[in-house]
C-alpha cells in the first residue's frame, strides 16, 4: 500500500508538472507581454480538472510501475506463495485506485468550482470595451452607448439577474431593461425572460412595459458569452445534475452536459478497470521474456483509452448518440477486460 502511494504520487506530480508546462507554454504564446506570474496561476487554476479527467491513465500508470517492480523482485512469486491469491493482491491494489476516484469526485464537487471563482479580467474587441467578472459583482461588459451588468450565473452558466442600460449621443438614459434571466436565443439575441422595460425621453415620465419573454440585441454572441461562463467540467456535480433538469424542463439541448456528468460518476469504474489491466499485465512470470512487454502493453492500454473515448464522445454528440450509454460503455467493457485478463493470469 505505501509503495502504491508512493507511485501514484509519483506518477501524478510528473503528469502534473508537465501539463502546467504546456499549458504555460501555450497561454504565454498568445499573451501580451508581462503578467507571467499571472498566467501562471491561472495555469494551475485549470490544473486539477485537466488531472481528474487523465485519472484512469495515472491509475495504469502507477499500478503497472508498482507492481512490475514487486514482480521483479518475486515479492509477487512469494506472496502466492504464502498462499495469498491473486484475487486478494487485486483487490489490495483496487483500494487506493477507489480512493483516488473517490477523491477526484469530491475536488470536483468542492475543489474545481473555488478555483474558477476567482475575479477575472476579461478584455478585447470581440467583448466589448472592457469587462471584469467577479463572484460579488458579477460582470459589466460595455460597448458604445450600452452598458449589460449579469449579476449571477445559475448553476453556473444560466446569465440571471439582468440589468441593461441605454444611452443616446448626450448622454440621456434612452432605455433601462431588467429581467430575471436570460437565455442566448440565437447569434446576437437574447430571450429575456419576465423583463421590465421602461422608456426614457418622451413626455409625462419613462413609459414602463413587462413582458414574460423579451428578445434583446446583445453585442454578445453565444460564442462570445461561453467565454464568459464556466465550462461544464468546472460546475460542482450537484449544480451540474440540476443545470441538466432545466435544460430538460426548457426542452433544451442537454447531450454535452448529460455526458459530462456522466463520464464524472463513471470514473470509479474506469479506475478499477485500469487497476484490473495493470495488475494482470504485471503478474506475468518475471522469467518471461515478455513480462516488461505486457507492462508496457498496459501502459499504452491507457493512454489508448483516454485518447479513443474522448473521439468516441465527441463523435457521439456530432452524430447525436444517447450520452448515457457513450459514458458508461467504454468504462464497463475495460473493467470486463480486466476482469477476464485477471482470470486468465489466475
Amino acid at each position: 500500500m505505501v509503495r502504491l502511494a508512493k507511485g501514484y504520487a509519483t506518477v501524478g506530480l510528473s503528469l502534473a508538472a508537465l501539463l502546467w508546462l504546456l499549458e504555460l507554454l501555450q497561454r504565454l504564446e498568445d499573451a501580451p507581454a508581462g503578467g507571467a506570474l499571472s498566467l501562471a496561476w491561472q495555469t494551475v487554476r485549470v490544473l486539477p480538472e485537466t488531472l481528474v479527467d487523465l485519472l484512469p491513465v495515472v491509475v495504469v500508470l502507477a499500478t503497472a510501475a508498482v507492481m512490475g517492480g514487486l514482480n521483479r523482485d518475486q515479492e509477487i512469486t512469494a506472496m502466492r506463495a504464502a498462499g495469498i491469491s491473486l484475487g486478494r493482491i487485486a483487490g489490495i491494489v483496487l483500494v487506493p485506485a477507489m480512493a483516488a476516484a473517490l477523491l477526484a469526485l469530491a475536488l470536483l464537487q468542492w475543489g474545481t468550482p473555488l478555483l474558477h471563482q476567482g475575479p477575472t479580467r476579461i478584455t478585447g474587441p470581440d467583448l466589448g470595451q472592457e469587462g471584469l467578472w467577479h463572484p460579488t459583482h458579477g460582470i459589466w461588459l460595455r460597448q458604445d452607448r450600452a452598458f449589460l451588468n449579469v449579476s449571477s450565473l445559475e448553476h453556473g452558466r444560466v446569465p440571471t439577474a439582468i440589468t441593461i442600460y441605454e444611452y443616446d449621443d448626450t448622454g440621456h438614459l434612452r432605455r433601462h431593461i431588467s429581467a430575471a434571466r436570460a437565455q442566448p436565443h440565437s447569434p446576437g439575441l437574447w430571450r429575456l425572460e419576465e423583463a421590465v422595460v421602461r422608456e426614457f425621453g418622451g413626455g409625462g415620465g419613462p413609459a414602463r412595459h413587462s413582458y414574460p419573454e423579451y428578445t434583446w440585441e446583445s453585442f454578445l454572441s453565444a460564442a462570445e458569452l461561453e467565454l464568459l461562463l464556466n465550462p461544464p467540467g468546472s460546475l460542482p456535480l450537484t449544480d451540474l445534475w440540476q443545470y441538466v433538469g432545466t435544460l430538460a424542463a426548457r426542452q433544451q439541448d442537454t447531450d454535452e452536459f448529460v455526458l459530462v456528468l456522466a463520464q464524472r460518476l463513471v470514473l470509479p469504474l474506469a479506475c478499477v478497470g485500469m487497476a484490473l489491466v495493470a495488475v494482470a499485465a504485471a503478474v506475468a512470470s518475471p522469467r518471461h521474456r515478455g513480462a516488461g512487454l505486457r507492462v508496457a502493453a498496459a501502459m499504452a492500454l491507457g493512454l489508448g483509452y483516454q485518447l479513443l473515448t474522448g473521439m468516441f464522445a465527441q463523435a457521439a454528440l456530432v452524430v447525436a448518440w444517447p450520452p448515457l450509454p457513450v459514458a458508461v460503455l467504454p468504462p464497463l467493457l475495460l473493467a470486463l477486460v480486466g476482469v477476464g485478463l485477471l482470470r486468465r493470469a489466475h
